[in-house]
């Protein structure tokens, strides 16, 4: 299962430098329709997207209760802590699928 996810960021990947060189090439027609109608407001679009996820981030923190909150260490250590328990527990399936064969 892991190298589906790996094959697919390679594809994804490769097809980002693609779109990418084709919005750069003035002769192109994609990149033509991304000059005329994509730049104009791509920038403004991108500070709206920034000051939005700051202030979702900013009313999550404020809506939580003070004594559940927590430094960003001790949120990456639980939520480390959730992804090994998850991989434990995949990890006992696997091998009690292979008893049952």
């Amino acid at each position: 299962m892991e190298w589906l996810v790996l094959a697919l960021f390679v594809v994804a990947i490769a097809a980002a430098v693609k779109a990418r060189r084709a919005i750069n090439d003035p002769s192109n027609r994609f990149g033509q329709w991304v000059q005329t109608r994509v730049r104009p407001w791509f920038g403004r679009a991108a500070m709206a997207a920034f000051i939005a996820t700051l202030v979702g981030w900013a009313l999550i923190y404020a809506s939580v209760p003070e004594h559940e909150r927590k430094g960003i260490a001790e949120a990456l250590q639980d939520l480390a802590k959730v992804f090994q328990q998850d991989k434990a527990k995949t990890r006992r399936e696997s091998e009690g699928k292979d008893e049952q064969r």
